[in-house]
């Protein structure tokens, strides 16, 4: 007899299943193995299957057996892969993550290439990493280097950062503008592409949490450091909630970025927008401090019905913003989490336009809902290394 999805069950019931997941993954108290709700392995091979045909896709490449980065499908893969690994008790990173986390190292080894353009005769109408780099493209892949290096170095090593990590750390911070943030791409789509600095900004300041007290307090980088923390209070305001909850994410264990009365009103504000669900809905991500605003829904919910983006999103910043598993609105998140895997993945909504789900860009969103479920279920905050 198959077992039942978790939404069948009564409340108290669903909700010790959902914990045991989380804080006792593949085993019960007494040591017996037990049975998530969801699948590890199916998202493990749903998700190791799309970072490869990003990897392989031409319009991914960047030359030299590279490819770019992109916010939806391989940052989330790198980001939720390792705690894959850890459910599937795996001993070394499989093919996949490899293959990116090498191509990461080539790019930050040879960064000096990419910024400078110019191929092996040093001649810049020929460059030696694909096509000339916009100043924003350097400016987020820095970021997103350095975040993935040390996530990678974090999970799947021992927690010492590797040479390649320090210098995508260095490469992050020569990028790094007067204002304390980095230019960012800008392709007017939601929600990492449309005035995304903030957003940026708040990924590195992840990435340095992820890095520990030991790096952010050294002398040398206190500047910089203090420059990102004042742009993320002076433009806190302007951000849409999706925005500020990736700083709520980011700002755990590291004083400044985020201060406790701007943090006490955005868990306030995100308990409003939940849905009646128990999930939380990409399209509510957009609302910003001042007004009403939101961002569409397209494709296969309408506004109101939760997606795995939003709620795994949601989720995870409010367990570092340390909202415990016993409060309520966070019981009805992560039963909405454990309740929804389908085929390995969770469900995604569109923010900018309607998508063919099975078409390869149309899954796009569902690789960052995978992903983002994913890391709400597993993550546990630690104090800062």
């Amino acid at each position: 007899m198959g077992s039942l999805p978790i939404g069948f069950l009564k409340p108290h019931i669903a909700m010790a299943i959902a914990l045991a997941g989380v804080l006792y993954p593949g085993k019960a108290l007494g040591g017996d193995s037990v049975t998530l709700p969801w699948s590890p392995e199916a998202s493990a091979k749903y998700l190791d299957g799309r970072a490869e045909w990003w990897l392989g896709w031409s319009g991914a490449a960047r030359g030299q057996g590279t490819a770019c980065l992109s916010c939806h499908t391989t940052v989330p893969f790198a980001l939720a892969r390792p705690a894959l690994g850890a459910q599937l008790r795996e001993k070394t990173p499989g093919s996949v993550e490899k293959k990116l986390i090498g191509i990461l190292d080539k790019r930050v080894k040879n960064w000096d290439k990419i910024v400078g353009d110019a191929g092996p005769d040093k001649n810049p109408f020929i460059p030696f990493y694909g096509t000339k780099r916009k100043p924003s493209a350097l400016g987020t892949e820095s970021v997103l280097n350095a975040l993935i290096l040390i996530n990678f170095d974090v999970h799947r090593g021992k927690g010492t950062l590797r040479p390649a990590a320090k210098t995508a750390l260095a490469n992050m911070w020569e990028q790094q503008q007067k204002s304390g943030a980095w230019l960012w791409l800008d392709f007017g789509l939601n929600p990492w592409e449309n005035d995304g600095a903030y957003y940026g900004a708040s990924m590195a300041a992840l990435a340095l949490r992820m890095a520990g007290k030991n790096y952010y307090h050294q002398q040398d980088i206190q500047k910089n450091v203090d420059a990102l923390k004042k742009y993320l209070n002076s433009h806190y305001v302007d951000q849409p909630l999706h925005h500020r909850l990736t700083v709520l994410w980011a700002s755990s264990n590291m004083p400044g970025i985020l201060n406790p009365q701007d943090r006490k009103k955005l868990i306030e504000e995100i308990h409003d927008v939940q849905e009646a669900d128990g999930g939380w809905s990409v399209a509510k991500l957009g609302k910003k401090m001042v007004g009403k605003g939101s961002w569409k829904s397209h494709g296969m919910f309408p506004d109101g019905v939760s997606d795995g983006y939003a709620t795994g999103l949601v989720v995870l910043a409010l367990k570092h913003a340390g909202v415990g598993a016993d409060d309520p609105k966070m019981k009805q998140g992560i039963a909405w989490l454990n309740s929804r895997q389908k085929d390995g993945t969770w469900p995604a909504s569109y923010p900018n336009r309607p998508r063919d789900p099975q078409s390869d860009i149309g899954k796009f969103m569902r690789d960052a809902a995978t992903s983002y479920a994913i890391l709400a279920l597993t993550d546990s905050p630690r104090p800062s290394r």
